[in-house]
């Protein structure tokens, strides 16, 4: 058996008590406020991520890679950027710490992820942006390559 205990953070968490019932009223199906409607609004947006990247990006990489993907949208802020150590990774996904710089690099190959701000020694972490499906790629500005007759 694995006695070991998972990193802090990355330990599954305790099973939620149910709620109690409420009264139901008129309008129980309505937002009781804007700040509802708009939280219930920002939970579609991430569960509409999740399963675009499980149905097109998660394809394109490695389970290595999908495994640090996800932590990665775990650490996310609602700025939309996510600022984490490749150790602190390493910990959560259970592989070393090379093994995370190869994936987050084939996550970036597959255009599955912008390095927003390069981390490193006296730099703190880097800073990620992530996106659930290949991320198009600039175009260029200037001539173009078609010649035309």
């Amino acid at each position: 058996m694995n006695d070991r205990q998972p990193p802090r953070g990355c330990d599954v968490l305790p099973p939620m008590t149910p709620p109690t019932p409420r009264p139901q009223s008129q309008c129980s199906d309505l937002p009781r406020n804007a700040a509802q409607s708009v939280a219930k609004k920002k939970a579609a947006g991430r569960f509409a991520t999740l399963n675009r990247f499980v149905d097109t990006g998660a394809r394109l990489v490695d389970t290595t890679a999908q495994a640090c993907w996800w932590v990665l949208y775990r650490e996310t802020k609602p700025d939309g950027l996510a600022t984490v150590s490749h150790q602190r990774v390493a910990e959560c996904v259970g592989v070393n710490r090379k093994t995370v710089t190869r994936a987050l690099r084939r996550l970036e190959s597959a255009r599955l992820l912008t390095v927003v701000r390069q981390g490193g020694w006296r730099r703190g972490p880097s800073t990620y942006r992530l996106h659930a499906t290949p991320k198009r790629p600039k175009p260029t500005s200037g001539p173009s390559t078609t010649s035309e007759p």
